[in-house]
């Protein structure tokens, strides 16, 4: 999976409400992506 600029805005349903993408960050291990942490509200 790739994320970049084109999630920020983008709307997220958890079954119950709506979150919008406000931005991301890489979770780095060994030098390399592991997951990314998104930020919503």
């Amino acid at each position: 999976m790739t994320i970049d600029d084109t999630w920020l805005g983008a709307i997220v349903n958890d079954g119950s409400r709506d979150y919008i993408i406000t931005g991301y960050q890489p979770n780095y291990l060994n030098k390399k992506i592991f997951s990314y942490e998104i930020e919503v509200i």
